[in-house]
C-alpha cells in the first residue's frame, strides 16, 4: 500500500443542485476522493425523491477554501451515482454512496481493508465542508477527536460537526497510513457518527456504478 501524505488533498466539496418546490435549491456537503475518478460520500447526500430531484453536481477536492463556479460536472446524469441498494432518506445505516467525476485528484484516500479493527478511546479523524461554525460551508474543516463506541456498522466519536460534514472522511492512521474508515452521516453536539466504510462495501457499490 502507498501511504497518502497529505489525506486533506483528498477530500471534497460537494455542491449539489436539487428540482424542489419548498425550499433552497442548493446544498453543501463533502466526500472523499478514493481515487480511479470515484468520491464515496453519505447517500443523503445525492439520494433523488420525487420532491428532491438531483439535477447538477459540482465537485472540488483538495482544496480549502471553494471558488464559485469551479468542480460543475457538465452533462451530469443520474447514472454517474450509485446509492446504497434500498437505501432510504434518513436510512444511516446503507447511508453511503459514489460518484463518479472526470477530474481526478493527486491524493486519494486508501479504504479500510474488511478486517481492520477499530477500539474505544482510539484516535480519529475528520473533514469536510462546512466545518463548525461555517454557515456558508466556504472552508474546509477538519478535526482530530476519540471513538466513543463502534461497531459493524457505525462509529461514533468525540468531534463537534455541522451541517455539510455529511459524507465527509472519517479516517485513522496505521504506520503512516491514513484509512478511510467511514463517512459522517450525523452529528449533535460534540458528538458525531459515521457509516463504517470498508474494501467490500465500496466494492459492492463499484459494480452498482459499473466501475471496476
Amino acid at each position: 500500500m502507498t501511504a497518502i501524505i497529505r489525506p486533506l488533498d483528498a477530500v471534497c466539496r460537494l455542491q449539489v443542485d436539487r428540482h424542489h418546490p419548498f425550499s433552497e435549491p442548493t446544498y453543501f456537503s463533502s466526500g472523499a476522493y478514493i481515487g480511479d475518478g470515484i468520491i464515496v460520500t453519505a447517500a443523503h447526500n445525492l439520494y433523488s425523491e420525487s420532491t428532491s430531484r438531483v439535477d447538477g453536481v459540482a465537485v472540488e477536492c483538495g482544496v480549502t477554501d471553494h471558488h464559485d463556479g469551479a468542480g460543475r460536472i457538465d452533462g451530469f446524469r443520474s447514472d454517474l451515482i450509485a446509492i446504497w441498494p434500498g437505501y432510504h432518506f434518513k436510512d444511516f445505516r446503507d447511508d453511503t454512496a459514489l460518484l463518479r467525476i472526470r477530474d481526478r485528484p493527486a491524493a486519494t484516500f486508501e479504504v479500510a481493508p474488511d478486517d481492520l479493527a477499530l477500539a474505544k478511546d482510539q484516535d480519529i479523524y475528520l473533514a469536510g465542508f462546512p466545518g463548525s461554525g461555517y454557515a456558508e460551508g466556504q472552508h474546509m474543516y477538519s478535526a482530530r477527536g476519540k471513538i466513543l463506541s463502534v461497531d459493524a456498522t457505525f462509529i461514533e466519536y468525540g468531534i463537534v460537526t455541522a451541517t455539510g460534514n455529511s459524507g465527509g472522511p472519517v479516517w485513522v492512521e496505521r504506520d503512516g497510513h491514513f484509512l478511510l474508515v467511514g463517512v459522517h452521516v450525523s452529528g449533535g453536539g460534540d458528538v458525531g457518527t459515521a457509516r463504517r466504510v470498508t474494501a467490500s462495501r465500496v466494492a459492492q457499490l463499484k459494480a452498482a456504478l459499473g466501475a471496476n
